[in-house]
């Protein structure tokens, strides 16, 4: 928590979210999951499925924005979502932002889940066919951020990377939007510049772009620049489809003043607490997920399949996070795995209303907070109607429990066997 003297000198929503966070942290019966939930909206061809359709804003990460530190990728995508959405709003003809969900090299570096990651970046260029460009948050690592603008029609992608001394490895994230690029050319049609390599359309990847650099006092920083470079991107879309006319905008940009940029960043951190305060925290706002958090277990397997697991910082002390879902031996990647989560059909065999559901958050709704609820995930429609039919024919006994779909009175497993806290205890 901040010393009242900073305290008294943040703006009115600055100082609502930490006297939240505050009174979560003082008061809360569970301070070890210190954090928030941001409920990724539908429709707008975010990665919008179980279990990604949840985000969640640590309360260190929101002091990390307090104090103007390195942003972790969660803050980023939230940024990235809600910017995206702002674009949609208004109808801006020019630019749109992609969901940075896969876009990390700890995903993208296993071949599995860069097939995966690909042909979520080929269906958004798709969904955005008369967009000229396509902004994307980039992490090479963890802590460094890098915001690539793809130009699909004109076949050239534009690294805008803010950092001054440590030279980042782009070979995964070209060959990606490299494949990408051919996968959506054989939909949409002949592009405007098309060039060939090996049987496929590549782009050009300009990965020394000249833009704004961090000062030596800024170094580390990347995110934040990277969230300043999407804003200018949206206030002058009509002036930087083309990357000659981004590079003279670009180039002005490093003449602003350090004393300019100190109020940037004033500018992102308010508007990140209000994004957070207004669009996560309240019940009107576009990203509410409800109130209340999603069962402990629950919160760690999301946590583990987004590749946060980083230990909780409580008034408790640190909590280790706990072991889980393990890579797949066969492919080193987890993400197959949340593939499978993807296509999970419900049946909710104690609920509200007990039947066979397509979506979690319907299957959800029929078992939180429902006492002695009775719930299992299977990979497909088929199976589970069968499992449901048989459970009828025996007059509502449960079937018996087995490796992948066991039930136990206080849990429930899903279908690949990790166990998920009661609902009803939510």
């Amino acid at each position: 928590m901040l010393p009242e003297h900073v305290v008294n000198k943040l703006t009115a929503d600055m100082r609502s979210l930490h006297e939240t966070v505050r009174h979560v942290e003082l008061k809360s019966k569970d301070p070890s999951y210190p954090l928030f939930v941001a409920k990724v909206p539908t429709g707008m061809n975010f990665v919008e499925k179980y279990p990604t359709d949840l985000c969640f804003i640590r309360f260190n990460d929101i002091f990390s924005i307090y104090r103007m530190q390195m942003l972790h990728f969660s803050v980023v995508r939230l940024v990235a979502l809600s910017l995206s959405s702002q674009i949609v709003k208004e109808g801006t003809p020019t630019i749109a932002i992609m969901d940075p969900f896969y876009m990390r090299e700890s995903i993208i570096c296993n071949a599995g889940d860069q097939a995966i990651a690909t042909k979520q970046v080929e269906d958004f260029m798709l969904a955005n066919i008369k967009k000229g460009a396509i902004l994307i948050p980039y992490f090479p690592e963890d802590k460094f951020c890098t915001l690539i603008v793809v130009h699909p029609q004109h076949s050239h992608a534009v690294y805008l990377d803010s950092g001054r001394d440590h030279k980042k490895d782009y070979t995964h994230i070209k060959a990606l939007l490299n494949d990408a690029l051919t996968g959506f050319a054989n939909k949409a049609g002949p592009l405007k510049v098309e060039r060939k390599s090996r049987g496929g359309l590549v782009l050009t990847h300009t990965t020394n772009f000249p833009c704004l650099r961090q000062s030596k006092q800024d170094n580390g920083m990347d995110a934040w620049y990277a969230i300043l470079q999407m804003q200018e991107y949206i206030k002058y879309a009509d002036d930087m489809l083309l990357p000659e006319t981004l590079r003279n905008r670009f180039a002005n940009m490093a003449d602003v003043p350090d004393r300019e940029l100190r109020k940037n960043w004033g500018r992102i951190q308010q508007f990140i607490c209000t994004i957070i305060l207004q669009d996560v925290n309240n019940r009107s706002g576009e990203f509410f997920y409800g109130y209340g958090l999603p069962p402990n277990d629950e919160i760690d397997l999301r946590l583990q399949m987004s590749r946060d697991e980083r230990p909780f910082n409580s008034l408790e002390g640190c909590r280790p996070f706990p072991l889980g879902i393990q890579p797949d031996p066969t492919t080193g990647t987890l993400l197959l795995k949340l593939e499978r989560y993807m296509s999970t059909t419900y049946v909710v065999y104690k609920g509200r209303v007990p039947g066979v559901y397509d979506d979690w958050e319907d299957c959800r709704r029929q078992v939180h907070r429902f006492s002695g609820n009775s719930y299992k995930g299977y990979p497909t429609r088929v199976e589970a109607e069968g499992r449901y039919a048989r459970y009828l024919e025996r007059e509502g006994h449960e079937e018996e429990p087995d490796e992948d779909h066991g039930l136990r009175d206080d849990a429930h497993r899903d279908h690949v066997g990790h166990v998920l806290c009661d609902c009803s205890l939510g």
